[in-house]
């Protein structure tokens, strides 16, 4: 299957259910697709192929688990932060392009973004002017700034019911092991989480979990045939990423 963690995550759900093994697909290359073109029975028979060949080895995700739930919670708890961040940009930016006396009467009474939000929530447009640019400019500040405050109050509404939900209990749950190491808190073992996911059988040792998060050591060139102490160290005994 493809995309097994993002539209296809139902139906592997579903096949797991079932008792039956899923093997994650990648998309064909570029190339593959310009040549052969895209289609439902293409795209099929391509899986297939791969599947026969043994060269489909990745196992899913599992997504029925503690660590799954984790991973929600953070989804939410980020994306609160994220919109609450691009809402004070977009401010900042309409603030740099607004008319002069409007950009001076805002900037002199507060010297911080976060300070010039309450600001232009109190501007006052008028609606039969708004082809003045200084009535829409009053108008956009004014509901990017409204954005603002709300998107502020739900991450801080949401923050605290995490909190409360014991966010942190969780992880710990999860894995006691790795957040009882020093200097690990639970932000970092939740990352760590979700990004080997509930089944660590799939990762077949640390070489492995450092090849999924992009930091496994480059092989010796030709020029250097004997493999660097970082390469001998990926090829060694393998161990659990995280427990």
């Amino acid at each position: 299957m493809e995309s097994t963690g993002a539209y296809g995550a139902g139906l592997t759900r579903h096949l797991h259910a079932a008792g039956l093994q899923v093997l994650e697909v990648n998309q064909p290359h570029p190339p593959t697709r310009g040549r052969r073109g895209k289609s439902d029975v293409i795209d099929a028979e391509a899986a297939a192929r791969k599947a026969l060949s043994g060269e489909t080895t990745i196992i899913p995700k599992d997504t029925t688990g503690l660590v799954e739930a984790i991973r929600l919670l953070r989804v939410a708890r980020a994306g609160a932060g994220k919109a609450h961040a691009a809402a004070l940009c977009q401010l900042g930016e309409l603030l740099v392009t607004a008319p002069e006396p409007l950009r001076r009467q805002v900037c002199s009474q507060r010297k911080t973004l976060k300070g010039r939000v309450a600001v232009c929530a109190r501007l006052r447009p008028d609606p039969a002017r708004l082809d003045d640019p200084m009535q829409a400019a009053k108008l956009a500040l004014r509901a990017t700034a409204e954005r603002a405050q709300l998107l502020n109050q739900q991450a801080r509404a949401l923050q605290e019911q995490l909190e409360q939900e014991q966010l942190e209990r969780l992880v710990r749950r999860a894995a006691p092991q790795t957040t009882a190491l020093l200097g690990v808190g639970a932000g970092h073992a939740g990352q760590l989480l979700v990004t080997a996911g509930q089944n660590l059988d799939r990762l077949h040792g640390e070489a492995a979990f450092a090849h999924l998060c992009g930091a496994d050591p480059i092989p010796a060139s030709p020029a250097r045939p004997t493999a660097t102490a970082s390469t001998q160290a990926a090829t060694a005994t393998p161990t659990p990423p995280c427990t």
